[in-house]
């Protein structure tokens, strides 16, 4: 879990910098601010100031304050020019300029005398400088992550690139196709560790919070653009002590447009290794394929109004080859374990019946078979063949082999609506899932493995609401949910079901997965205790921020909430299904203790051991991570602002909804729940 912190920063000096700890992403937008004089240097009140989008033809206007000071906040990402008019001065334009998010664009615009019918334009735009900007970070902009030669299309491999960004797994970690599941996918930034990173998408939290992962890899095609905050974030970031990853999709324009793609990689492409060209006989190629294609769509839904912008990237990844088990040999299978004997020799290779006075069995023949699991193995010889491979050890050892094939796959998609309802309101939403999931086809379908599931969903809605020119309201709303569901049994004999156990002879109260007990004794004999388990993690996301221009000042006032749930079940050691262990105890000498062999005793139906997890409890965790803050930009000229403010934390301690999270305290033997 993230560390439990409580931060007050507060400072007022000149170009004073509040620095706190990153990652709730509120700010994905940029803004443009600047100072309307005349060639003399007057300031000039009143005068109309209107950002224009390029790509989707929205103005966005605002008039200067008696200071002659101008803001317009809360802009998307897209290249923007920038009118400037008064009465009585001639009109000047700021030619195009692209507007990245966390930007503040400062433009000091200075009107000559003469009609407004007359347009000044600048020669060329002046340089964007952030002179409010104190944060340390980097940027990818759509055209750099278009450009970047990412494996497997992953989002998170960009952040390598940052100054201070280092990955303990090296380029192999950040490579996933589909869906994060361990944090080798999050780099470790300024000696942090990678699980102290934050990942947002459209402000909204994209954390699997219960192990500190990437809830959700957007396509990178998908993606406008990728701000890595590294140090010195704004008041309106919190959270913890890593990188803050701010992500934001790209948005419909005007005119639509779109493109499509594809990726393959095939073992048929390669040329075969040089450890299995050197084998005799020569090995073949592992054969293996990963393709991902996907393609988005943007445009116009109302021209200069209502605009929509969709992807989708789909994943394959598949790895086959040649898999090996060991399985009773043929003459085990008729109570014939002369093998054994002729292996292992007379004294560690005997069978004995310790029932029945540690009588030998003669040359280790005659062992009857009563298990019912082995008689039902016996009767279906589809499910369980004859071993088609020479042993290992001389007994039974890998003497099955066949195919079997790893694979994993992911749908996954976005979808993001942009309404410019008018000059005052401005509405933004958005909704992204995944559908990703992994697994084996086993040798045998009597292991009962199945798929691991991880569907994430997430979405979001922003409401910029202009009250005047000096007063600009921005609120967000968004939910998270990831989910984990591994190691569940998959019947895909049909035979089985939830009735597997009474199916091969094994008593079993209330069976509900599919399958049957796992026979543990050295060799395969089918079953699966079933040690599925998972976790559900939601997410709630509440921000609002007020920006208020008064003079030279301007002030942004701000409050962020983070509800967490995680719920999870208890563990699972032994499997719902559990399992039966034949040790060879019961065929070994008692009085000597030699002797003995476990698949002997399990076709005896003699059992050591069982274990089962009848029930887990559902845990059910919950915090609130609430944030205030204030600041102030105070324009004290054109050239030279000053920044202050603070920000105040309030990180609640866990709580498991039902009280079922507690300790002892052993001195008095009290029990401390928490609540």
């Amino acid at each position: 879990m993230k560390q439990n912190f409580l931060r007050i920063a507060l400072g007022c000096a000149l170009m004073c910098v509040l620095c706190v700890s990153v990652a709730i992403g509120q700010t994905v937008t940029g803004s443009i601010t600047g100072v309307v004089t005349d060639t003399s240097g007057a300031v000039i009140p009143g005068a109309t100031v209107t950002a224009h989008d390029v790509n989707t033809g929205v103005d966005t206007p605002t008039t200067t304050n008696a200071a002659g000071v101008y803001h317009i906040e809360n802009l998307p990402m897209d290249p923007y020019t920038v009118a400037v008019s008064s009465a009585g001065f001639k009109t000047t334009k700021v030619p195009q300029f692209s507007l990245e998010a966390l930007q503040a664009a400062t433009f000091n615009v200075k009107l000559a005398v003469g009609g407004s019918a007359t347009t000044v334009s600048v020669n060329a735009a002046a340089p964007i400088l952030d002179a409010q900007d104190y944060t340390i970070s980097s940027t990818f902009t759509a055209n750099t992550i278009t450009n970047f030669p990412l494996n497997g299309l992953d989002f998170s491999a960009l952040t390598l690139y940052v100054p201070g960004a280092t990955s303990t797994y090296g380029t192999t970690g950040t490579t996933n196709y589909g869906r994060d599941t361990y944090y080798s996918d999050s780099i470790n930034l300024n000696g942090n560790r990678a699980q102290a990173n934050n990942y947002t998408l459209e402000g909204i939290d994209m954390n699997e919070t219960f192990n500190n992962e990437i809830g959700y890899s957007p396509a990178p095609e998908a993606l406008g653009e990728v701000t890595v905050l590294t140090a010195n974030s704004p008041a309106d970031f919190g959270n913890v002590n890593g990188a803050g990853v701010v992500s934001v999709l790209k948005s419909g324009t005007n005119h639509f447009h779109g493109s499509a793609y594809g990726y393959v990689q095939d073992y048929r492409f390669n040329a075969n290794s040089w450890q299995n060209d050197n084998q005799t006989p020569v090995v073949a190629k592992n054969p293996f394929s990963q393709d991902q294609f996907g393609g988005t769509l943007g445009g116009p839904i109302l021209h200069n109004k209502l605009f929509f912008f969709v992807d989708y990237l789909a994943s394959r990844h598949h790895v086959g080859g040649e898999s090996y088990t060991s399985l009773l040999t043929a003459k085990m299978r008729t109570g014939d374990f002369s093998e054994v004997l002729a292996a292992d020799g007379p004294v560690n290779g005997q069978l004995y019946d310790p029932l029945n006075n540690n009588q030998p069995y003669a040359g280790d023949q005659g062992v009857p078979i009563n298990n019912p699991v082995m008689q039902f193995l016996l009767a279906h010889p589809s499910l369980y063949p004859e071993p088609n491979a020479a042993p290992g050890d001389g007994i039974a050892e890998n003497n099955y082999q066949g195919k079997s094939r790893t694979y994993s796959a992911n749908n996954q998609g976005d979808i993001k609506i942009e309404y410019d309802k008018s000059d005052r309101d401005k509405i933004t939403g958005f909704y992204s899932m995944g559908t990703a999931y992994n697994g084996t086809t086993p040798l045998l379908a009597i292991s009962f493995s199945g798929p691991n599931l991880y569907p994430d969903h997430l979405g979001g809605v922003t409401w910029v609401h202009t009250f005047s020119p000096a007063l600009v309201n921005k609120a967000t709303a968004g939910f998270t949910r990831v989910v984990w569901a591994q190691n569940y049994n998959v019947d895909s004999t049909g035979l089985f079901g939830d009735k597997g156990n009474s199916v091969v002879g094994i008593t079993f109260p209330d069976q509900t997965i599919p399958g049957y007990s796992s026979q543990n004794m050295g060799l395969f004999a089918g079953g699966n205790n079933d040690q599925g388990g998972g976790l559900i993690d939601n997410t709630w996301t509440y921000n609002d921020a007020l920006g208020w221009e008064h003079g030279k000042h301007y002030f942004s006032i701000g409050f962020s909430a983070l509800r967490y749930q995680n719920n999870y079940p208890t563990a699972n050691n032994d499997g719902y299904l559990g399992s039966l262990g034949y040790t060879g105890q019961f065929t070994e000498n008692s009085a000597t203790g030699t002797g003995g062999y476990g698949p002997a005793d399990f076709v005896l139906g003699r059992v050591y051991s069982a274990a089962a997890t009848l029930a887990a409890v559902n845990v059910g965790q919950r915090q609130w991570r609430t944030g205030f803050y204030f600041t102030d930009d105070y324009k004290m000229t054109p050239t030279l602002t000053i920044h202050y403010g603070f920000r105040y934390e309030i990180d609640q301690p866990w709580w498991e909804q039902n009280n079922k999270t507690g300790n002892v305290n052993t001195t008095t033997g009290q029990l401390l729940y928490v609540h």
